[in-house]
């Protein structure tokens, strides 16, 4: 570490509650105390594939990142001791700066973002976004509920396969509580589901479901208000918010799903079987019987 930060070090190390996706996460301290950066150190299958996917991410990110927003820089990614370590800068953020101001998600910052790696608008199953659900949906077919996600992505395609939709990266994980605002400038952290074959739209409904899920029993209603405030977020802005829903339903599914396969899956498996249900349940709702408008 010294060697990667260029001078001494002083290291503390966090590991966080049980989760499918745990890691050593270090904090890298110069000797007079002030933060140097950070470092997420890949122990077993699961972590290595996060910590090499976010040091990918860092290279897709390179030049492409609006003004408006601030992330962290890649600063090393190497072995050690059999062990992936990917080291990056630490960002500035002052404590007590709120990460939400009136709990909506940043649609501006969040739409500069991800146009910043579309590539035009296309219709939902002509996306390469789709292209990877449909991907997904083939690699849990000798899954349990495989066959279940495959009668909804279907579903979904039959529903609103030919909605135009704007292509865009998305972040995967956009939360506030993994951003923080620097005036009118927004720092944003932790790039492990970064995808650059997105939708515009997808992390405002991943905010808006995570904000309101968060500290609460996980059950549909809860996901339904979720989706509400991501609804509400949109404002004459010419997107089919029903359609977009329907898509974020189906790919945080299949993220869950295929995460329950692995390593610790056991944590997240009944996450997975609550999105599954809520696609279905979704997709049973009168806007779907209708078409999704």
């Amino acid at each position: 570490m010294a060697g990667v930060y260029g001078r001494q070090v002083a290291i503390s190390i966090g590991v966080g509650t049980p989760r499918t996706n745990r890691k050593p996460v270090l904090g890298v301290f110069g000797q007079d105390g002030a933060l140097l950066g950070f470092a997420k150190v890949g122990v077993d299958e699961g972590s290595r594939h996060d910590v090499t996917q976010e040091a990918r991410s860092f290279d897709h990110l390179e030049g492409r990142v609006p003004a408006c927003i601030i992330t962290p820089q890649l600063l090393d990614m190497a072995s050690w001791e059999g062990l992936t370590v990917l080291s990056m800068t630490a960002l500035r953020t002052k404590p007590g700066v709120p990460r939400k101001r009136d709990g909506q998600p940043p649609q501006g910052h969040m739409q500069q973002f991800s146009k910043a790696f579309g590539n035009g608008p296309t219709t939902l199953q002509a996306s390469p976004f789709w292209a990877s659900v449909r991907s997904g949906a083939s690699r849990l077919a000798g899954t349990p509920l495989g066959p279940h996600f495959s009668s909804a992505v279907a579903a979904v395609e039959h529903c609103v396969g030919d909605v135009v939709v704007e292509t865009g990266g998305w972040h995967g994980d956009w939360t506030p509580w993994n951003m923080s605002w620097n005036g009118d400038r927004l720092a944003l952290w932790d790039f492990e589901r970064f995808d650059v074959d997105g939708l515009v739209g997808l992390d405002a409904v991943h905010y808006a479901v995570s904000t309101v899920s968060r500290g609460r029993t996980p059950t549909f209603d809860v996901v339904l208000a979720g989706i509400d405030l991501a609804r509400r977020s949109f404002v004459n802005d010419g997107t089919d918010v029903d359609a977009l829903v329907t898509a974020y339903l189906a790919a945080i599914s299949l993220r869950y799903l295929e995460r329950s396969t692995g390593l610790r899956g056991e944590l997240i498996a009944p996450r997975a079987e609550l999105m599954l249900g809520a696609l279905q349940r979704w997709l049973d709702m009168p806007q779907a019987a209708a078409g999704l408008g």
